[in-house]
């Protein structure tokens, strides 16, 4: 069986495409870089680069014009909420990932699958993709077509979680990010 540093060595090679990652942590009330990461706190990076001589401590979080290396389309299934707008407890999840799980076997092979605590970051990495707008085509069709998805979690800036980080939204229920 793979290690998870086996398993972080593929995705930092296709997903990240050899490149450290660039992290975000949630600090005033906003997004912001991180180059000093605490892993047990909830922990999000962009599949998309932005310049590595951009990318330092403090920056906000990058705008969708700043991503100049394409490296991956995505899909963000998620278990909702319940009608009081909580997560649901964990049994509920599980039960949801299965049937997301059984949508995510139909699809073209994905680079990557993202478990987190409500559902997967699922990416498909892509080459030579040069502009944002046929990046956004490509993403646009994926979200459109697959309907467990998240449609709102289209911008090519978009802060998805890093896999081994630790979920604490709910810091009495801390959840282990996983790459499967």
């Amino acid at each position: 069986p793979m290690t998870e540093a086996d398993k972080f060595g593929i995705f930092r090679s296709y997903v990240l495409a050899g490149k450290k990652i660039q992290a975000y942590q949630l600090r005033n009330n906003g997004m912001f870089a991180t180059t000093k990461p605490d892993k047990n706190k909830d922990l999000w990076f962009t599949p998309n680069r932005i310049p590595d001589e951009q990318f330092c401590a403090g920056r906000k979080k990058a705008a969708a014009k700043e991503i100049t290396q394409y490296n991956n389309w995505f899909l963000d299934v998620d278990a909702g909420k319940d009608d009081n707008n909580n997560y649901y407890v964990l049994d509920e999840v599980s039960r949801r990932k299965k049937d997301m799980l059984a949508v995510i076997k139909c699809l073209p092979e994905p680079t990557a699958i993202v478990e987190t605590r409500n559902g997967y970051h699922i990416y498909w990495s892509c080459y030579d993709v040069k502009d944002l707008d046929t990046w956004t085509a490509v993403e646009t069709k994926l979200i459109d077509t697959i309907k467990i998805a998240d449609p709102h979690a289209r911008d090519v800036a978009r802060l998805l979680r890093v896999p081994y980080s630790v979920w604490y939204k709910i810091p009495s229920e801390p959840y282990k990010i996983r790459l499967i």
